[in-house]
């Protein structure tokens, strides 16, 4: 993760939400966020040393909120409400990350996506790279990792979302993502993670042309 995103605590827009999120499920919202941070320290201690200092940083108060909501409401419910914050809180990330205030294109996405990865620490490899296609697999996901040691595989699929989210918004009428065919994933228990991008523009024999504005 790149020193802006560092700079920029997305704490400050996840955390409020949250805590509007949680009207109407727990008594006292603001209570419960703030029992999370003061044991979040004895939570940490349960983690092991190999996992990133940034990730545990950026995720492990989100985690031990789902872990207690879970606890209270069932996974479903915990699940949904910390989606929508896995999601707003992701896409300010990799915004940042993938620096799109500096501008956009095909080709810095597959840059930036590789650079990512590369930093990240995970094995990949690279399918194929093409001016219309780009295939990366990847052998292992920290994140997915992180999950299971706190025994909750499942929350690996909120982090999927926000690949989801911001890859098919980045130049959304441009590039589209995904992850191949159905089952594609190390969460679904597949052996690699697939992250496909395909140029759309210029693939169509005949562009679609839009009517002129009204004035």
């Amino acid at each position: 993760m790149d020193k802006l995103s560092r700079e920029f605590e997305t704490s400050k827009v996840g955390i409020p939400l949250l805590r509007h999120l949680l009207q109407g499920h727990v008594a006292d919202p603001l209570g419960f966020i703030e029992h999370c941070k003061r044991t979040l320290g004895t939570f940490k201690k349960r983690l092991a040393p190999r996992f990133p200092q940034d990730m545990v940083d950026a995720r492990a108060l989100y985690l031990h909120c789902y872990i207690k909501l879970k606890k209270q409401l069932g996974q479903e419910p915990a699940y949904e409400i910390m989606r929508i914050v896995f999601l707003t809180d992701g896409e300010i990330r990799m915004n940042l990350a993938f620096d799109t205030a500096g501008g956009r294109s095909y080709e810095k996405v597959i840059q930036k996506a590789i650079e990512y990865n590369r930093a990240s620490g995970v094995s990949y490899k690279i399918v194929e790279q093409s001016d219309d296609r780009f295939e990366m697999k990847m052998t292992s996901c920290t994140f997915w990792e992180f999950c299971c040691s706190l025994e909750i595989p499942e929350a690996t699929r909120l982090v999927c979302q926000v690949d989801d989210a911001f890859f098919n918004s980045y130049l959304p009428e441009e590039v589209r993502f995904s992850h191949g065919v159905p089952c594609s994933r190390l969460v679904d228990g597949s052996s690699v993670c697939r992250f496909v991008f395909t140029r759309m523009l210029g693939l169509s024999p005949q562009e679609p042309v839009c009517p002129p504005e009204e004035k």
